[in-house]
């Protein structure tokens, strides 16, 4: 709904990619609503190498679940430094300044999550600094090294 609220100006800037399992009831539900939309792409499952390479050629993620208590794709974004917009009902919501290291949206609130996808195309050259600032959140909360820290210092307290 959000993507059909885009004016043409600027749906000629964009392209969305929906990654994913697409043989359920809703996504068959969602391509029949984006036929006649070409900048809407169903790419149905990929492999981990192939969800990589994309992220290495994606200016943002958008995460609009309703519940996720801590979405894998959004962790893997900041990895790649993708600036993610995101849902408050979105765990990873707790880690992220708004306008700083990712977007946040009210959940289910589609006219907000226009406003945050229209933001990043009209502050395009803003991105790439949300993603440093992104990466800089992975680092500090889902990266190797912290999760070993963490379970070291469970282990170190409990022993």
């Amino acid at each position: 709904r959000a993507i059909k609220q885009l004016s043409l100006e600027y749906m000629e800037k964009v392209e969305f990619y929906f990654v994913g399992q697409n043989t359920s009831l809703l996504a068959q539900q969602i391509e029949a609503q984006i036929q006649n939309m070409p900048q809407i792409v169903m790419t149905g499952t990929v492999d981990r190498d192939k969800i990589n390479k994309m992220l290495e050629y994606t200016d943002v993620l958008i995460c609009p679940s309703r519940e996720d208590p801590m979405p894998t794709v959004a962790a893997e974004a900041m990895m790649h430094k993708v600036p993610c917009i995101l849902s408050d009902s979105v765990g990873t919501v707790t880690y992220i300044e708004d306008c700083k290291s990712g977007l946040i949206f009210e959940n289910q609130n589609v006219d907000q999550l226009v406003e945050k996808i229209i933001w990043c195309i009209n502050n395009y050259v803003d991105l790439p600094q949300l993603g440093i600032e992104a990466r800089k959140v992975y680092e500090k909360v889902f990266s190797m090294k912290t999760f070993a820290d963490n379970i070291l210092q469970f282990v170190r307290r409990y022993i």
